[in-house]
């Protein structure tokens, strides 16, 4: 396995340079590298938490949302093993289709955290390659607090669309609760401003023009990060697992609305992204307590 270890927070700068330099890269590959990255000793700013709380409309209360340990701190570390010159693909225009994050704990406000990150699950779909981005947060005694399984999809411009056949939703009980949520043409800059993600299919609509879509779309986490904000007051107690699956692209500028009920043992969250007309599905997940086998590391 190759290791690449950073002291410091790495720079995502350089990183994005690589990036567009390695946009001729391959778009399939049979193989990933055996490939991970770690950062020791990481302290968990109070500032970061508060520019991550109130990005997302939080109370300033100090206490760490579930997400921002994958935006504020795994995530910098992904773009170092997606920019490494062993990794085949090409990174620019790269989707996020799928989380799963499993939080033993919360972190704390100035604890030292250890990040560890690795690739792993490279396969092909109906789109082109899915992969999946593994990363895990542990405290100063080794122990697991944070996992987060990321699934990134590779679009093939040369295989043939897919079919379009309509799916009809299964009928679902009612939702118990509904905000609207206002999207502004900078949500996709200002999410990157404050994670480093400067994927261009994010920041305008010419430059997402340039990866096969129409508009800018917003970051699957900042999306899933409203969601969890709106449900912020009535997470389950920890540990807790978290999932989300984006169906449909979320474009800027735009309004979309969520859509929450409790799961049948009123534990936790169903909950829906939907349009405006409740006919398409943006993205969708659970929160839920994590049972014994959920929270552990999945092989």
């Amino acid at each position: 396995m190759t290791l690449l270890t950073f002291d410091a927070p790495p720079d995502s700068g350089s990183a994005y340079w690589r990036a567009l330099r390695a946009a001729g890269k391959a778009r399939t590959t049979d193989r990933l590298p055996d490939l991970a990255a770690v950062r020791r000793q990481v302290r968990v700013e109070q500032s970061a938490v508060a520019a991550f709380r109130q990005h997302f409309g939080l109370p300033p209360d100090g206490t760490v949302p579930p997400g921002f340990a994958h935006a504020m701190l795994g995530a910098p570390l992904q773009l170092q093993l997606l920019t490494h010159p062993s990794f085949p693909l090409r990174v620019l225009g790269t989707v996020h289709v799928r989380s799963r994050i499993v939080q033993h704990r919360a972190l704390q406000v100035d604890e030292r955290v250890t990040v560890h990150v690795r690739l792993e699950g490279l396969r092909p779909v109906a789109q082109g390659l899915e992969y999946d981005l593994l990363t895990e947060v542990a405290g100063a005694d080794g122990a697991a607090i944070w996992f987060g399984w990321s699934t990134q999809l590779l679009r093939d411009p040369a295989l043939p669309p897919r079919p379009r056949t309509a799916v009809p939703e299964p009928p679902s009980p009612a939702w118990e609760r509904c905000w609207t949520l206002p999207l502004s043409s900078s949500a996709g800059r200002a999410y990157a401003r404050l994670s480093g993600d400067w994927n261009p299919i994010h920041l305008s609509a010419w430059s997402a023009r340039l990866f096969g879509f129409r508009r800018a779309i917003l970051h699957g986490m900042a999306t899933f990060g409203q969601v969890l904000a709106c449900l912020d007051w009535q997470m389950p107690v920890d540990p807790v697992e978290l999932t989300v699956r984006f169906r449909k692209p979320v474009f800027l500028p735009g309004r979309v609305q969520l859509q929450a009920r409790r799961t049948s043992d009123q534990q936790g969250w169903l909950w829906q992204v939907q349009d405006l007309t409740g006919n398409i599905v943006h993205a969708e997940g659970q929160i839920s307590r994590a049972d014994g086998c959920s929270a552990a590391r999945r092989s």
